[in-house]
């Protein structure tokens, strides 16, 4: 690949838990070893105005739809610009080849729909969802490749409690569910893991995924022992 080309870009996506970070950092080490450039991030939906009113709002559900739309546009505005330099702008700066990002665009989409849900603005996070996919695609940031990890919601608990993060609602999962499901079946280049499966199982798998991806478009810069 040459070095101006757009860096090639794995999206994790799968519920708190499922083993996205693990995967994502098992995978950077691999890659690096055989050669290649990698940046890790991740890029997640922020609420900053729900957050500063939430002492005034906790108990007024009209402010709260008024904060938390707002904070949808603000993503709006926000994700998209961040999604360019994180996996475009930046990696080339560094020289990296490839992108390995935690959530992206579909794990706002489930954050988006959750809120439409929670605080009955269902029109204003399906408009706004709308926006954000247009937005992406006007930034040219829909050339991505997916890896979606999933696994029985009944060990997410003890996962949650080892990692030491609080439960997520059982509303959130199955949404993620639905818009994960729902994304990749329109989407190419989808790897499906049953992250229940043996570490090591799965890791090869992941790692063959991206080799043949990365070996059809990039070569590894060689290192000299």
């Amino acid at each position: 690949m040459k070095s101006n080309a757009k860096p090639i870009v794995i999206v994790f996506i799968g519920n708190v838990g499922a083993g996205k970070t693990t995967h994502i950092y098992a995978l950077s080490k691999a890659l690096n070893k055989l050669g290649y450039s990698i940046h890790v991030t991740t890029l997640k939906t922020i609420f900053p105005f729900t957050q500063l009113t939430s002492p005034f709002a906790k108990h007024n559900i009209y402010l709260l739809r008024i904060v938390v739309s707002l904070d949808l546009v603000f993503n709006d505005a926000r994700l998209p610009i961040l999604a360019l330099i994180k996996t475009v702008v930046w990696p080339l700066l560094r020289k990296r080849q490839i992108v390995l990002l935690d959530e992206h665009l579909p794990g706002s989409l489930a954050d988006y729909v959750y809120n439409g849900i929670v605080y009955s603005i269902i029109p204003v996070s399906l408009i706004a969802s709308r926006i954000l996919i247009r937005l992406f695609a006007l930034f040219n940031l829909l050339h991505f490749y997916i890896v979606y990890l999933y696994c029985n919601k009944e060990i997410l608990p003890k996962r949650w409690m080892k990692r030491g993060t609080p439960p997520e609602k059982k509303l959130y999962l199955m949404i993620q569910d639905f818009v994960f499901t729902k994304f990749t079946k329109k989407w190419n280049n989808v790897l499906m893991i049953n992250s229940e499966k043996e570490f090591i199982l799965n890791h090869k798998i992941i790692r063959d995924f991206v080799i043949e991806i990365l070996r059809k478009r990039i070569k590894p810069n060689l290192r000299s022992e």
